[in-house]
């Protein structure tokens, strides 16, 4: 398979000091979120006795320019509402706020603001600003369908997303007569320094016990730079429900989705995958 990236820091987390009746001992799993995110899930898997290969198949970067956020910051008085389905999105937002545009942070404390998922909601929190999360919204379909039940005649929201973020959901908003603004405030790509040798070797020998996936961009880089055949053994874990629905429409298998796309709720799957 010819490839157009050397691609990704993989690196093989050393094992933890477990015992060998640890729910994961004797597991490989390899990791594909971001490096950043990852530190809590990789402590959670060696805590449980897995053995893990981080290999980063997304790389989370600022826009190619921020002027369409930067309006709708200038303007921020004329939405009724803020809409976010990612913690990255919140991060790059608010960052971008308190970077350059200071006077809208106190108009942003009188907005009502949605996330999807307690993660997102506490990415926002961390900033000082209410955060709701509307019971049983887990993702941006179930968000567009509990949304889609307010008045939302005549009401104008901001949905700061990422570049690859799907926004299906918007159209549930628009038919009840909601106006959506959207803005791109990252963008998502495949690393440039990926090696992708090691995980292939490690796949040939069956040395990967499970792949974790956390997003439609982590399934298809991957496939971008590891030849699907080599997952023919190795089991396939989704962090969530759209993740799911990525991988199946490539035709790769998932055993496994967590009950909630949280790490906790991944990692326990997981375990009770191996009971």
């Amino acid at each position: 398979m010819q490839k157009q990236h050397r691609v990704v820091q993989t690196q093989q987390a050393p094992m933890s000091n477990v015992g060998a009746g640890c729910p994961l001992s004797g597991k490989t799993i390899l990791v594909t979120r971001q490096r950043e995110q990852a530190t809590k899930l990789v402590e959670l898997l060696k805590q449980n006795g897995a053995e893990v290969v981080l290999f980063p198949t997304i790389e989370i970067i600022p826009p190619d320019n921020w002027d369409m956020c930067d309006n709708a910051l200038t303007t921020i008085s004329m939405y009724d509402g803020i809409i976010f389905t990612s913690a990255n999105a919140v991060r790059y937002f608010m960052s971008r706020t308190v970077e350059i545009h200071k006077d809208s942070n106190a108009a942003l404390g009188k907005k009502s603001i949605f996330a999807v998922g307690k993660k997102t909601q506490e990415a926002v929190e961390n900033y000082g600003l209410h955060a709701t999360v509307l019971e049983g919204t887990y993702d941006s379909r179930t968000l567009g369908k509990q949304l889609s039940q307010l008045e939302l005649n005549g009401k104008r929201f901001l949905f700061p997303r990422g570049s690859l973020a799907r926004a299906e959901f918007l159209s549930a908003l628009r038919e009840q007569g909601a106006v959506v603004d959207e803005v791109i405030v990252y963008r998502t790509q495949l690393p440039l320094s990926i090696d992708s040798k090691p995980v292939e070797e490690l796949l040939k020998k069956n040395g990967i016990d499970m792949v974790l996936f956390f997003s439609p961009s982590s399934i298809t880089n991957f496939l971008s730079v590891i030849p699907r055949d080599l997952l023919t053994t190795a089991r396939i874990a989704a962090i969530g429900r759209t993740t799911e629905e990525a991988a199946q429409a490539v035709k790769l298998r998932v055993d496994l989705v967590a009950d909630e796309p949280t790490t906790e709720h991944l990692v326990t799957s997981i375990m009770q995958f191996y009971e």
